[in-house]
């Protein structure tokens, strides 16, 4: 290579390093450009529906409205000015929108826009906002690429505040609109004169009339454009098929629930159940399937949630598969603890387990059985079951999500054991779920019994069922979760966890939080923490009041 290739390469090395160099230093991100300008967009959208309110509040050019009446005619104007609230009011209540960068939300309000410079122009000749809607317009359209999200996020706070600054704005056209009134109808000419004086009753009604004309015309335009259609989701036997080559959870089963959606990820190795609620996606579990697969899946379903506008919030998870979500930008909040038997150490031997198995021994004697039945159930034998279940259940009302409940197809998933009376009546029940661990773990889901029922029913149930999964060779027995157990006991744990801690100790007429604990420890050997994460920035007290009501959600 001769001199001048070797300064060349020089100057090049140098060059690429004095760039990297600057762009390390850059103050400004390059991603907070963009987002300015979009943000600054959604405004001037917002400032859009304004300026279309101000305008159809304030008398306009006097002599422009002459010349207009004469040409347009006091009908068209007055239909213009109405159309013109209704303008402004849909830009007001599309600027959220814009804002979240909803596809169907940028041609609606370049429909709105293009209409909005129509009407204001004739309903007075105001050329100025219509000019200004105009170049709006242009913006948008040029902002078109930046529009990915197919669906409006639904969020609690966005509507009460889009509500609070849509009210304000109407009653604010209605005071403008009247402070403004000409303080004479000498001086106006009489052809004129009921274009420019209005009532305040008139302004009412043109505010109210223009809000519901907006509205209807975002609900119906989200509704033609919203493209609903999602990938199916699996039946029930292409699951029993997926789930007997990959492993699942503790949660797994209560897929059969039918009361959950499935997202598969895109190489069908993977697949999360979900309900949404608002704005968030809830994902009940960890990911099902290849673990391989696991951050790739996660990704794609961050994906998935976002096109929709939605949040994903992930709900009892494990806590080896942190990392996983911290990737994903996720926090975390302990929601309790699990208990588990390791059956391998489980005995009834010892001074410790005396009142176990007195227990045992006063079910034996008084002549109740423990019988575990394998499906398909007759008609007959679920009807028993109900009858116990509804008892159990009294005026309160079945939960699900992450609770099972009673449903006649669910239960022919799994095996059921029973509690009978020396009659041969059933006074409980449980069902007795695998988590697809290759037979490693056995859990219980549904526990239920007749108000009338001996001392010590559940406990006898438990026991039984341990030592049933241990005869049958299974290494563990899942217990449940007990919520809120040692949670926020350390002095450096996080605010909300010492909520969560005085919530656990003194909630007790609220939930028998401790009591659940004392419960599972009788035969507990050891306890796994369950986590909550979601997406920083989130309010933790809002995700945990919506996931309440998604658990009590009606059942279909």
């Amino acid at each position: 290579m001769n001199l001048l290739g070797i300064n060349e390469v020089k100057d090049v090395v140098i060059q690429s390093k004095l760039g990297q160099s600057l762009k390390k230093y850059r103050l400004i991100p390059e991603h907070v450009i963009p987002n300015v300008s979009h943000w600054m967009l959604s405004f001037l959208v917002f400032v859009s529906g304004l300026i279309l309110l101000g305008s159809a509040a304030t008398p306009g050019v006097l002599e422009r409205i002459t010349i207009a009446e004469k040409v347009l005619s006091e009908t068209i104007l007055n239909v213009s000015n109405q159309l013109s609230v209704t303008a402004g009011i849909s830009l007001l209540l599309l600027s959220r929108s814009i804002y979240l960068k909803v596809k169907p939300a940028y041609k609606l309000t370049y429909i709105v826009l293009l209409s909005g410079a129509l009407f204001t122009f004739s309903k007075g000749f105001d050329f100025e906002e219509a000019l200004f809607l105009l170049v709006i317009a242009a913006l948008l359209r040029f902002s078109k690429k930046r529009f990915y999200r197919k669906s409006y996020p639904y969020s609690w706070t966005g509507f009460l505040t889009m509500s609070a600054l849509t009210i304000a704005s109407i009653v604010s056209y209605v005071a403008i609109g009247y402070i403004n009134q000409p303080l004479s109808k000498v001086s106006l000419p009489p052809q004129v004169q009921s274009i420019l004086i209005k009532q305040p009753a008139d302004l009412i009604v043109t505010g109210m009339v223009g809000f519901i004309l907006a509205l209807l015309f975002n609900m119906a335009g989200f509704r033609f454009l919203v493209n609903k259609k999602q990938k199916p989701n699996a039946n029930e036997d292409e699951l029993q098929a997926f789930l007997q080559e990959q492993r699942g959870n503790v949660l797994t089963h209560f897929a059969f629930l039918r009361d959950k959606e499935f997202f598969w990820s895109s190489d069908r190795q993977v697949f999360f159940m979900f309900s949404t609620i608002s704005n968030k996606l809830v994902v009940l579990g960890d990911p099902i399937g290849n673990e391989k697969a696991f951050p790739q899946a996660i990704c794609e379903l961050h994906e998935y949630a976002d096109i929709r506008g939605l949040t994903p919030v992930f709900y009892q998870v494990e806590s080896k598969y942190l990392p996983l979500y911290h990737e994903n930008g996720c926090q975390f909040f302990k929601l309790g603890e699990e208990a588990y038997v390791d059956l391998d150490e489980f005995t009834l031997v010892g001074k410790k387990k005396t009142n176990l198995r007195t227990v045992l021994n006063k079910f034996a004697k008084s002549g109740h059985a423990f019988t575990v039945h394998e499906p398909p159930f007759s008609d007959a034998f679920i009807q028993q079951l109900n009858d116990v279940s509804n008892e159990w259940l009294g005026n309160r009302r079945e939960k699900g999500f992450s609770l099972g409940f009673f449903d006649r197809d669910y239960l022919q998933k799994s095996q059921i054991a029973t509690l009978s009376n020396e009659e041969g009546n059933i006074i409980a029940f449980m069902n007795l779920v695998p988590m697809y661990d290759e037979g490693h773990t056995l859990s219980v889901d549904l526990m239920r019994h007749k108000n009338e029922t001996p001392n010590g029913t559940m406990d006898m149930m438990f026991l039984s069922a341990i030592q049933y999964a241990k005869e049958k060779g299974y290494r563990a027995f899942n217990l449940g979760m007990a919520p809120l157990s040692n949670v926020g006991r350390n002095k450096h744990a996080f605010l909300d966890e010492k909520v969560a801690a005085n919530i656990y100790r003194h909630g007790h007429y609220l939930y028998q939080f401790d009591g659940i604990r004392r419960f599972k420890e009788k035969f507990a050997t050891r306890w796994e923490p369950k986590y909550l994460a979601c997406r920083r920035r989130q309010s933790l007290p809002m995700i945990v009041f919506q996931l309440s009501l998604l658990i009590a959600r009606k059942r279909k």
